[in-house]
């Protein structure tokens, strides 16, 4: 399994076929942000999970979300995130976006 965080952001993956790609990022979910996925036009990647880890639960604290992808096909594919708050409009300067290249080889 790949696993890769925020410091990937920007980056280019390889992955065999049938490998695993997890995605690790912080939340402030109780402050209403959260990560979205973005739509995925020509996916070569299958999402297999989107998980929630928030152990120690506390007003305004941080949870780590993940997300786990097969690699299904050979090809490549961008993965975008945005991390905002669902009700209000861009540019609220809290607003980030999180991308990776993945390239799925044989």
């Amino acid at each position: 399994m790949t696993t890769v965080d925020e410091q990937s952001n920007g980056e280019q993956i390889t992955l065999k076929r049938d490998d695993i790609l997890r995605i690790d990022l912080h939340e402030r979910g109780a402050a209403g942000y959260r990560w979205t996925l973005e739509p995925i036009i020509h996916p070569v990647c299958a999402l297999m999970d989107d998980t929630h880890d928030d152990s120690e639960p506390k007003p305004g604290s941080e949870a780590v979300r993940s997300w786990k992808f097969k690699a299904e096909k050979t090809g490549d594919e961008t993965i975008a995130l945005r991390y905002h708050r669902s009700w209000e409009s861009s540019g609220d300067g809290m607003e980030r976006e999180f991308k990776i290249s993945v390239s799925v080889v044989e």
